[in-house]
This record gives structure tokens, sequence and C-alpha cells, in this order.
């Protein structure tokens, strides 16, 4: 079985820059949403390599920070990283 068919939710082409919060009052650091989902999505942090981010961090789709995702990393690899949104 292919990892598309293992998938709960449907990715959809993304692309677009956003922020991490690590919510430790650090400053944010970039990423570059590639693709997501309703309960996840994958990243490729630009400042970065996946290895240096935290297990969780919030996702800040908008510019403003009211678009916000909690994510938690359930792979990584050299570049990107893929998150799960947990359910509240």
């Amino acid at each position: 079985m292919t990892d598309r068919k293992k998938r709960r939710f449907r990715r959809k082409f993304f692309e677009r820059v956003a922020a991490l919060d690590f919510g430790d009052g650090s400053p944010s650091t970039s990423c570059e949403v590639l693709d997501i989902s309703e309960g996840g999505a994958r990243l490729r942090p630009l400042s970065c390599t996946p290895k240096m981010l935290p297990e969780k961090f919030i996702l800040l789709l908008s510019e403003c920070g009211k678009v916000r995702r909690n994510c938690r990393v359930i792979w990584r690899s050299v570049a990107e990283l893929g998150v799960q949104f947990p359910q509240a």
C-alpha cells in the first residue's frame, strides 16, 4: 500500500510561506508549506534544518497569526518534515 492510500485526508498542493512559532518567546522562523490537508502538512524550513525543530510547534498560516494550526512532527527528512494537526 502506498503512503497516499494510507492517508486519511487528501493533500492539496499549497506552496505558501508561513511561520513556525515555538511558543517559547523566541522569534518565529519561516517555512514553505508544500502541501496541506485537514489532518496535516508537509513543510520545508527556510532558515534551519528539520532536525533542529522541536516535536511540537504552531504553524502560522496568515501574516497576522489568526490562521494557525498546532503541529506535531511525524516524520523528518534532510530538507522537509511532515506534521500532524492534533485534534483539540
